[in-house]
């Protein structure tokens, strides 16, 4: 054999393996050069970036949070980025992130973007990325969306629940799902205190606010800790007892420190008329204590409907 050809072969064969798991990933296919006839491939052609939007969910149980830490540790940004790295080939960050969810806590809606220069269509991005990410984490749609889209800053309002466990046993198959509580909770006594936490307050008693002041230079009067809550709403079915929390924003901890003091009420360790009392006061070590986070589930990102976009009908039966 010539040697071009010999060396060419072995170049070949070293190659192989990365764009063997590329066009595993990609269903077979790692032609992605583009074609005419689509805005995407119009605006990869002229050297235009992409905005693409993906929706996650994950169990958050073996993760140290959304958000990529300096030691190394598993975290869902990390995990996400390694993957659109083996997916594009080249580095990749995400641009931002709905919600910044810490250890243990887990998402069905969330939100991020990145950019990128690609043709690969949505359908294959969501597919490639779902090759390389870790079951734990699944993403459930890859959209273009408009270049002025941010998923940090422009979401309406969130909604949280978390989930209690109140059975005279614990859990074995939702063990890291929902917080086990044995003694009867009196949901009455929840739900009249849920009430007073409806609108817009200071929810610095259901905060850290050394947490959220560390590394910052300004004052203490400067940082806002008003939040508007929309919904809080209680219900059981079986032996689970959901807490559903709605708010234009949420502080450090903000849902398991409300349902911490809701159960402590509920326990009958709180009185009722106390709650409106802890609000007012803006002390945190007047609530009660942050439940754990295997309870917590980020349920869903509203974002404002795009100018023209017309409301969803509701099917017929």
């Amino acid at each position: 054999m010539p040697k071009a050809k010999k060396a060419a072969a072995v170049k070949k064969t070293q190659r192989a393996p990365l764009e063997t798991k590329t066009k595993r990933a990609l269903g077979g296919v790692t032609n992605i050069k583009p074609t005419f006839g689509s805005v995407r491939n119009i605006k990869f052609r002229l050297g235009g970036v992409r905005n693409i939007k993906l929706t996650l969910e994950y169990d958050g149980t073996d993760f140290f949070g959304f958000q990529r830490q300096p030691n190394g540790v598993p975290t869902i940004q990390r995990a996400i980025e390694t993957a659109l790295e083996n997916l594009f080939q080249k580095k990749i960050p995400l641009a931002s992130a709905s919600s910044r969810t810490d250890a243990g806590v887990h998402a069905e809606d969330q939100v991020l973007h990145f950019r990128v220069t690609s043709d690969l269509s949505c359908h294959r991005i969501e597919r490639g990325l779902n090759h390389f990410l870790p079951k734990s984490i699944s993403v459930l749609k890859a959209e273009d969306v408009a270049a002025s889209f941010h998923a940090r800053f422009q979401p309406t309002s969130k909604i949280y629940e978390y989930l209690i466990w109140n059975g005279t046993s614990r859990p074995a198959l939702l063990r890291n799902r929902a917080y086990y509580v044995p003694s009867r909770l009196n949901l009455s006594f929840m739900r009249q205190a849920s009430k007073y936490l409806i609108g817009k307050h200071d929810f610095s008693a259901f905060t850290s606010v050394e947490r959220a002041m560390k590394g910052r230079s300004v004052e203490r009067k400067k940082i806002s800790f008003v939040r508007t809550l929309m919904k809080c709403e209680i219900k059981k079915k079986g032996a689970i007892v959901a807490l559903k929390v709605q708010a234009d924003g949420f502080l450090y901890h903000m849902v398991r420190n409300i349902a911490g003091t809701l159960v402590a009420a509920g326990k009958g360790k709180l009185a009722v008329e106390e709650v409106p009392r802890i609000l007012k006061s803006c002390d945190r070590k007047r609530a009660a204590a942050t439940l754990p986070a295997c309870g917590l589930t980020l349920k869903k990102v509203i974002y404002p409907r795009p100018v023209g976009s017309r409301r969803p009908r509701n099917k017929r039966a």
